[in-house]
């Protein structure tokens, strides 16, 4: 009776890491769909915003968030300007009147730094965010991801569910 127990776990084991490596397998066809369809909008020439309207809607369906916003970097003065922003409602023209990477801005000054995803779970209590965008755009979570070049951060994307947090 030992031996079956233990084969059933095994089998039981086995069927587990199928599963895990099928699920793995449908989010990376979900990722190389995703840049596929923004390679072919550069093929396309499409403007500027249209490919980063594309970006910032593929990242929120491949993350499972309903709003992110896209910064580039400003070469003048190394800041990073709002440029686009996916969302259940236009906000673009909120988010093209933003600037982030400001001394104050701790959360993108440390994005900036590591060169690494960071993420904020409690914006309304943590000191990094800006105090005024957590508000304006009622900010619970967020993560935050360097867009990087050549080991240079170029942009960065916030992405975060309106009044929504995450664990």
């Amino acid at each position: 009776a030992r031996g079956v127990g233990g084969a059933g776990v095994s089998a039981q084991l086995l069927v587990a890491q199928r599963e895990d490596a099928r699920s793995r397998l449908g989010a990376h066809q979900a990722a190389i769909r995703a840049f596929g369809e923004v390679a072919a909008a550069f093929v396309d020439a499409r403007a500027l915003d249209d490919v980063l309207h594309l970006i910032a809607r593929q990242v929120c369906a491949l993350v499972g968030v309903t709003r992110c916003s896209v910064y580039l970097r400003d070469e003048a003065t190394g800041l990073f300007r709002g440029q686009v922003a996916h969302a259940d409602h236009d906000i673009d023209a909120r988010i093209k009147v933003l600037v982030a990477g400001m001394p104050a801005d701790g959360f993108t000054c440390e994005i900036m730094a590591t060169k690494a995803p960071v993420v904020v779970f409690d914006a309304v209590h943590d000191p990094r965010p800006i105090r005024a965008a957590v508000r304006t755009f009622n900010i619970r979570s967020m993560l935050g991801v360097p867009m990087l070049l050549a080991d240079e951060v170029i942009g960065l994307l916030f992405l975060d569910d309106e009044d929504r947090p995450h664990a």
